[in-house]
Order: C-alpha cells, then structure tokens, then sequence
C-alpha cells in the first residue's frame, strides 16, 4: 500500500483534487508547486513512494528533469495530464 505522495503542482486543479481524495483515503500528501527549487524537490520526494505530476502538458519536460534525479529507485512517477481537442 502507498503512504505517501507527492504531489508537484498541488494548487492547480487536479493537484487539489488528488490531495483531498488521497488524504480523504488516510494517505499522506505532500504538495509542491512553482517555484520548483531543488531544494524544495528533495524535501518533497524524500522517502515517498509515489510522486503524481499534475502540471501542463507543455511544463513535463521541464518538471520532470527538475524531479527526477531527487527520486529512488523505488518511487513511482506517474503524471495526471491530458490533452484535450475540442
């Protein structure tokens, strides 16, 4: 079972949907969102088992080489976006 998460770009939208849902499940939730400084980064990954990305499509690149060296080689990354066309 996952513990923890992470949320990057918890004040958006989805990030704030997935935080009340996962706490309201007994999960713990961590949140971070812009500016993303590696400090911060660390912090916010260290020991969490599953980091959710809940950023705009033309953000991933950069978010995920900003997370990415801060995770194990246990943690799951997992991204919550989409792309729509109307």
């Amino acid at each position: 079972m996952i513990n923890t998460v992470t949320i990057i770009g918890s004040n958006g939208k989805m990030g704030t949907l997935f935080t009340r849902l996962l706490t309201e499940a007994g999960v713990t939730v961590r949140g971070i969102d812009q500016p993303l400084i590696p400090e911060g980064v660390r912090a916010a990954v260290a020991g969490t088992e599953l980091v959710l990305l809940a950023v705009p499509v033309p953000a991933m690149d950069e978010v995920v080489a900003a997370v990415a060296p801060h995770l194990s080689s246990t943690t799951i990354l997992a991204d919550l976006c989409s792309l729509k066309t109307l």
